[in-house]
């Protein structure tokens, strides 16, 4: 099962849940999730659903537009569930991202775009940490 985005109700109420286990520190494990651990972002990955949970300590650009964002939920808690991206052609993205943020780039906007930022989902270049 491959969770859709916007995700149905009983889905997100799902994900909350376990996005609260996760912040309260129980190891879902063995829920499918895999743990990802950074400097900067605590997340789960569910490979069989297609989802991230994560609990990103910094947002850098919290005003980037949702035409250059893959599909974000509020979980809470700092908690957010995003689609997997596919991460292959990645200059190809960040330069398609580029081009395209040429006028949002002009106001003085800084995003975080880079190789290791960005990804495809639904065949468009998304990034998926700003």
């Amino acid at each position: 099962m491959t969770i859709t985005f916007p995700p149905k109700k009983e889905t997100l109420a799902l994900m909350k849940r376990i996005a609260k286990l996760a912040n309260a520190g129980v190891d879902i494990s063995s829920l499918g999730f895999s743990e990802h651990k950074s400097p900067r972002v605590d997340g789960y990955y569910h490979r069989k659903w297609g989802i991230i949970i994560k609990n990103p300590k910094l947002i850098l650009d919290p005003d980037l537009p949702d035409k250059y964002k893959v599909p974000t939920v509020e979980l809470g808690n700092g908690w957010v569930m995003q689609p997997i991206v596919k991460k292959v052609e990645l200059k190809r993205a960040v330069d398609i991202l580029r081009k395209d943020m040429e006028k949002y780039l002009k106001t003085g906007a800084y995003p975080d775009l880079h190789y290791g930022n960005v990804g495809w989902y639904k065949n468009r270049p998304v990034m998926f940490d700003w």
